[in-house]
């Protein structure tokens, strides 16, 4: 049925950079741009369910920038709480489900970035979803994980592989360091992953994410860290 179907790539491209601009101007713009946010918010979330993995990804992020806009400059209007709720329930679904490594690692940045630009207040309800999202990826069981690689190059394969673990790290130190000691009971839930990724006989990418995920995630907790440090204190010995 679909023999002789071809893509026009020069498409995807222009709908993958209008996303970025959107993005760009949600973020330089300021109230200015509420009216145009407004209007160009659906288009951008349909996005992130496009064929294209550039749009999908570029998508994800973009939707994630106009969550903190929408926030800071339009608070008042009772749309917000909705769009965040549509958007944190996308890009959980986008990261463990999506079939592309890319596109994952895109949403994982894109849930980091959630909770950098939106307050505390507002994205408590959000910690445990996206603490499922960000374990999926952690134990390797997203769908992008699980599926046969079509890549010819082994080497490149793993760097993807190494791309989504090393996001998924930094996606959880966003969140830890947007509630800090408040976290903690979260990163109790955690511990064991990033241990088990830290020890000695794992490959080189997992242990330098392993062991700085720990690192940054301490920083943020402070002292809240203390009851864990039987765990986290024998990980430098293996330097």
């Amino acid at each position: 049925m679909y023999q002789g179907m071809t893509v026009k790539t020069s498409l995807t491209d222009e709908k993958a950079s209008a996303a970025h601009l959107a993005g760009v101007l949600s973020k330089k713009a300021g109230p200015s741009f509420i009216q145009h946010g407004w209007q160009l918010f659906e288009p951008i979330l349909h996005g992130c369910s496009y064929f294209h993995d550039e749009v999908r990804g570029q998508s994800a992020k973009t939707a994630a920038l106009f969550c903190g806009f929408f926030t800071q400059h339009d608070a008042a209007n009772p749309k917000v709480q909705q769009v965040l709720g549509e958007v944190a329930g996308r890009l959980f679904e986008m990261t463990t489900t999506d079939d592309s490594k890319e596109v994952c690692s895109d949403s994982l940045t894109a849930v980091g970035t959630l909770f950098e630009v939106v307050s505390p207040a507002l994205m408590a309800s959000y910690v445990e979803g996206a603490s499922q999202a960000i374990m999926t990826v952690l134990t390797e069981k997203a769908v992008c994980q699980t599926l046969a690689d079509d890549e010819d190059d082994d080497e490149e394969s793993e760097d993807h592989d190494g791309q989504v673990m090393d996001t998924a790290a930094e996606a959880f130190e966003q969140v830890a360091k947007c509630f800090g000691s408040g976290f903690a009971q979260t990163f109790a839930t955690f511990l064991p992953v990033f241990t088990k990724m830290a020890k000695p006989s794992k490959a080189d990418n997992s242990r330098v994410a392993g062991t700085g995920v720990l690192a940054e995630v301490s920083k943020s907790l402070g002292p809240a860290v203390s009851p864990y440090l039987n765990d986290v204190r024998m990980l430098p010995t293996h330097i």
